[in-house]
């Protein structure tokens, strides 16, 4: 097998997706190229990576590199915040899970919600999207065992069936959302403006500008008083540039 140029795979990469990998990235992604590399057919592994993005066919590649650990109920300080955006709320609303994973996050958005939105007469709608199409997948599958599912089994069940060997939430659930891939770094095609993003753990793999102008587009996706929920680890630097304010642990409100 002839050398691998991991330069220009992390340069393509970086420039379709905004992910950015350091060089202690090298062998996994070496790795990870070489196996599906293997019974595809070419005797050239870059010429092999030139067709897999142009036929967008790297997608296989993108769901080994993109780690995805996900809990429900993650960071739950978030979930107080949205019950208290939802307040403010009047007939409808709309959410965005952007970085969604196995749908986990999603799932505990819609049950959180729920009662509050029927006792109050407010429709919801909800949208899981990532990077990854497995994960996707397996959102829109909607099957998980009882480890996944403990912490929240004993207040939640009544939305949640017993399949013979797995969980799943009910269509009184399931109705009100959609799930979807969708490439961060250029944007998507909304045709409507939402409430409240969460965006957790997503921006850590992006570089510094692919990083900036995900802030700048979730901003102007928000309605004016809507939220921008980020993870631990995250920071929007000097967030007045996008016209949010910071007002809760990793929380941002569109101001302008």
């Amino acid at each position: 097998m002839n050398n691998i140029d991991i330069n220009y795979i992390k340069q393509t990469i970086n420039k379709k997706y905004g992910l950015s990998f350091s060089e202690e990235k090298d062998d996994f992604l070496r790795n990870s190229i070489k196996k599906f590399f293997h019974g595809s057919g070419f005797n050239d592994v870059n010429k092999y990576v030139d067709y897999s993005i142009l036929l967008n066919d790297d997608q296989k590649i993108i769901d080994k590199l993109t780690t995805n650990f996900t809990l429900f109920y993650r960071e739950e300080h978030h979930f107080i915040y949205l019950i208290n955006a939802l307040k403010r709320v009047k007939e409808k609303i709309k959410i965005w899970s952007a970085g969604c994973s196995t749908g986990e996050e999603v799932y505990s958005i819609a049950i959180s919600i729920h009662d509050l939105c029927r006792v109050n007469n407010i429709k919801y709608k909800i949208l899981g999207s990532d990077i990854n199409c497995r994960v996707v997948n397996l959102a829109k599958k909607n099957q998980y065992t009882y480890d996944d599912i403990k912490n929240i089994y004993k207040k939640y069940n009544k939305f949640i069936i017993k399949n013979q060997d797995n969980f799943s939430f009910s269509e009184e659930i399931t109705k009100n959302i959609d799930f979807k891939i969708i490439n961060l770094k250029y944007g998507w095609n909304f045709n409507h403006k939402v409430d409240v993003i969460f965006c957790r753990n997503v921006s850590i793999y992006f570089d510094v500008i692919s990083r900036e102008e995900l802030w700048q587009r979730m901003s102007q996706t928000l309605l004016l008083g809507g939220e921008l929920y980020i993870g631990h680890s995250e920071r929007i630097h000097n967030p007045e540039q996008y016209g949010l304010k910071m007002f809760g642990i990793n929380a941002y409100r569109k101001i302008t």
